[in-house]
């Protein structure tokens, strides 16, 4: 029986204190192993690490490379818990290539590392499915830049320290940030002090 090994992998804080994506994830690597009969040896949790971070950068994922030899076996329930990089997951994908290990996603139906069985398939399917992944990621970045734009644009508070000369004020469910009228009065008494 083949050593085979799990990756599971959650960006958040949300996502690691619920623990439901990495549950989740956990269940589908265990059941598919179950269903391809491989006996799972570890699965390898990274929580709270963005997939924007390499592989061979994340504690887990390089642990994970390290001790994979000629013959195992990686399960991922999706190419995007390893990869968001379509760089990265190729050159990790031949690495485990020449190494004899075989890379499974469950999302895009099994193994992305065949020798030539599949015609080049897995190959054309697991680089499609990584560029994908990759834009998602730009296009989230995008979308969160622009929200806190907004945010910013209507005072809304987005954490960290409130500069001198502003407040912090509650209204309903949304924090806002005021300019302190008492704090602004001796703001603008410095100015007129420094000219």
């Amino acid at each position: 029986m083949k050593t085979t090994y799990g990756y599971i992998r959650v960006s958040t804080n949300q996502q690691v204190e619920t623990g439901m994506s990495l549950k989740e994830q956990e269940r589908q690597i265990r059941s598919y192993a179950q269903l391809k009969n491989f006996k799972i040896k570890k699965i390898f949790t990274e929580r709270g690490v963005s997939a924007g971070v390499e592989l061979t950068k994340r504690p887990m994922g390089r642990q994970l490379l390290s001790i994979a030899e000629d013959g195992d076996v990686i399960i991922s329930s999706k190419l995007d818990r390893m990869f968001r990089s379509t760089l990265d997951g190729l050159q990790v994908c031949k690495e485990l290539k020449d190494r004899n290990v075989a890379l499974h996603f469950i999302d895009i139906g099994g193994n992305v590392t065949t020798n030539g069985d599949d015609n080049g398939i897995g190959k054309v399917v697991f680089t499609v499915m990584s560029s994908f992944a990759e834009m998602e990621r730009n296009r989230l970045g995008e979308r969160i830049r622009g929200t806190k734009q907004l945010k910013m644009k209507e005072n809304v508070y987005l954490g960290g320290p409130v500069g001198f000369g502003y407040s912090l004020v509650q209204v309903e469910d949304k924090t806002y940030v005021l300019e302190n009228v008492n704090e602004q009065r001796i703001i603008e008494k410095m100015k007129k002090m420094r000219k």
